[in-house]
């Protein structure tokens, strides 16, 4: 649910999502998503979702998505696809997903070994979306949020727990403060609001998120 309030702008009794799979008799997302309401402001922007999991296709809305790809679990595969996009193409929205420090949450416990493994995984696949971003020329250009849908608990999550809910929120580029840390409270819905301030998309009134200006010069 969560990963599609970072990716409407709303919490999930106005998305309605309130499942964590691929159901496709339960249809599409109700609501806009930040790929379709960027679309709506300008047709040219090249929007893309490259995702480690197929339960993203709730989100694929007719029209907001140039580019959408669910090729594996694996960051790797994930990573390489995305970077060729992303030379070939250069989005201006990008969503990019990597499943395995949850999958290895999940089977091995959060803080085990596999799932720092799976960590390092996901940091060489990040270092694989930077080198392309870079390549493509839009390095200067670009702003890169990185952050999470969850926490997590020994092999688990959902709960109230700081463990569950508390997640990192991490963001550089062009226009952001260096060395500068965060102190407001970050939701995941406001990496929806950051991401479309960032483009200069007007934000709908029903948008439960904000941008997060402390981090901009």
């Amino acid at each position: 649910r969560s990963h599609t309030s970072m990716l409407t702008g709303v919490g999930p009794e106005k998305h309605k999502i309130m499942w964590n799979e691929w159901i496709p008799e339960k249809g599409l997302v109700p609501v806009p998503t930040i790929f379709q309401l960027a679309k709506k402001q300008d047709k040219k922007l090249v929007t893309a979702i490259f995702a480690g999991k197929q339960k993203f296709a709730h989100l694929f809305l007719p029209g907001s998505l140039d580019g959408f790809n669910m090729p594996s679990y694996s960051c790797k595969i994930v990573a390489q696809q995305a970077a060729d996009y992303i030379k070939s193409n250069k989005p201006n929205l990008c969503f990019i997903h990597f499943a395995d420090s949850d999958g290895a949450g999940h089977s091995y416990g959060w803080g085990s070994p596999e799932q720092i493994k799976a960590f390092a995984d996901e940091d060489q696949a990040l270092a694989t979306i930077r080198k392309a971003i870079k390549k493509a020329g839009i390095e200067k250009s670009s702003i890169i949020i990185l952050t999470a849908d969850h926490g997590g608990h020994a092999k688990t999550h959902g709960t109230a727990s700081d463990e569950d809910t508390q997640i990192p929120w991490i963001i550089w580029g062009k226009g952001i403060k260096k060395n500068f840390e965060i102190t407001d409270r970050v939701m995941t819905y406001d990496s929806a609001a950051t991401a479309l301030y960032a483009l200069g998309v007007p934000l709908p009134a029903e948008f439960d998120g904000k941008p997060v200006l402390s981090a901009f010069q």
